[in-house]
């Protein structure tokens, strides 16, 4: 299953539970956790791989991709507005809808200085829930540190955890479960347009 075809307004959240410091809401769908493929067909340009800010020894990582153009900037929008409504509406987030809404911080970011919206997601990449990683086209697995990530195509294979509140903020946690990879050299040239790729 897509993004596109996940009813967001239909996921339930449990009552929020203490956690290292940040209370987490797990998320379901159904009864089963929500999981779901960013695109079935796109692959989706991973600007600078995966990091964790000013933590090079971290092995819970950031992994932002760039959507700007892609429909999924609607749909992932959309979703979160969808889950505001719906987490607000069942209780699970406390306070005014207002409040809720100026409290939130969305997974979806632009930058100003290279123009794109990206979304970001969290990746393990050691452990017992270390994302899987496979190499396109083949979808041969591979290791981690094998794989040059910064500056690939990926097709993200995400789970919605739920949500994180600390203080007063909350958000969404997505989590990349399977990652496919197009390595850098096979990414396609930003500087083309779609009808020159």
């Amino acid at each position: 299953m897509e993004a596109s075809k996940v009813s967001f307004a239909d996921i339930s959240f449990r009552a929020f539970q203490q956690t290292k410091g940040v209370k987490t809401s797990a998320a379901s769908w159904r009864g089963a956790p929500v999981e779901f493929l960013l695109s079935a067909e796109d692959f989706f340009h991973a600007p600078f791989g995966c990091s964790a800010y000013e933590k090079p020894e971290a092995t819970r990582l950031n992994l932002e991709v760039e959507i700007t153009n892609s429909p999924l900037l609607q749909i992932l929008q959309e979703a979160e507005q969808a889950i505001m409504k719906k987490a607000h509406a069942d209780g699970v987030l406390e306070g005014t809808f207002e409040d809720a809404v100026k409290n939130f911080k969305s997974s979806i970011c632009f930058s100003e200085k290279y123009s794109q919206y990206r979304f970001r997601s969290k990746i393990n990449i050691a452990g017992l829930r270390a994302c899987r990683v496979f190499e396109s086209p083949e979808k041969k697995r591979v290791e981690y540190r094998d794989v040059e990530l910064r500056g690939a195509a990926v097709r993200p294979h995400l789970c919605l955890k739920g949500l994180w509140k600390q203080g007063a903020q909350w958000g969404l946690q997505y989590e990349c479960l399977n990652l496919l990879v197009r390595p850098p050299s096979e990414a396609p040239n930003p500087f083309l347009s779609p009808e020159e790729a």
